[in-house]
């Protein structure tokens, strides 16, 4: 069996990302609100984790009513969204209203139709309308860590170094960047033994960072888009980043 978030083997679920929006457009009965003279950016909640800066890589969740309270999008409690916060890349008002967020923050933007979809509007959005969002910033990946495989060590380890060819024994848990657990085998499947560079037992990205972890040891991995499960997690994208614990328990060198 593949090392695969995705997959449910003896140890459970082990590795395998465009959000889905409603297409339902909700009518409401307010009045409209007075035409937008600039961005409005309000903190509802300030979030503690990462500082979100233009290029970084966001996940969020969100909801977008036009000026009468109409709401033309929203993915709560659905798939959260990722996207580079980067000019041609969103609309220009979440480009500004977004930077300087925290992770676990909730921002509302009120944002004019000149940072919005302009005179001319797009699918469900009139010519010239402002739009109200409420933003959940739920992750952050820095623009300098895109694409890249990262290994944290949590705790050193003593024993081998692992290598190509190694029977690795590890614990394992598995979570969305969002926070959303996937796995975790210390509650459910117990430890799984692989032999590292056997493409049937584990992926790519996650075969590559144990080869830098140590027996005894306990590392976080964080796999980019594109390089984590691909299939398999109900809610779970291509686009998702991973966050990956290792504990190595064991390495046998045959």
């Amino acid at each position: 069996m593949k090392f695969s978030l995705g997959m449910v083997v003896a140890a459970g679920i082990l590795l395998s990302g465009c959000s889905k929006s409603s297409d339902d457009v909700k009518k409401s009965e307010k009045p409209a609100k007075p035409p937008l003279a600039k961005l409005n950016i309000i903190d509802i909640e300030k979030g503690t984790g990462d500082i979100l800066k233009k290029n970084d890589r966001a996940t969020v969740f969100y909801r977008g009513e036009l000026a009468d309270g109409t709401v033309f999008e929203s993915n709560y409690g659905k798939t959260a969204a990722a996207f580079v916060v980067a000019d041609h890349q969103v609309i220009d008002g979440w480009v500004q209203g977004l930077q300087g967020m925290r992770v676990g923050g909730k921002r509302r933007l009120e944002i004019p139709f000149g940072l919005a979809y302009g005179v001319n509007g797009s699918g469900k959005i009139p010519p010239k309308a402002d739009l109200y969002f409420e933003v959940q910033l739920s992750g952050v990946e820095k623009a300098e860590d895109q694409g890249k495989v990262i290994v944290t060590a949590i705790k050193d380890g003593s024993g081998l170094f692992i290598k190509a060819g190694d029977k690795v024994t590890v614990h394992s848990v598995f979570k969305l960047s969002s926070g959303r657990l996937i796995q975790d085998s210390h509650k459910k499947g117990g430890p799984y033994t692989f032999t590292v560079g056997n493409e049937d037992e584990i992926i790519a990205s996650v075969d590559a960072a144990v080869r830098k972890m140590q027996e005894g040891g306990k590392y976080e991995v964080k796999l980019p888009p594109g390089l984590g499960p691909q299939k398999g997690i109900p809610d779970a994208t291509p686009s998702d980043t991973w966050i990956v614990e290792l504990e190595i328990l064991k390495v046998v060198r045959v």
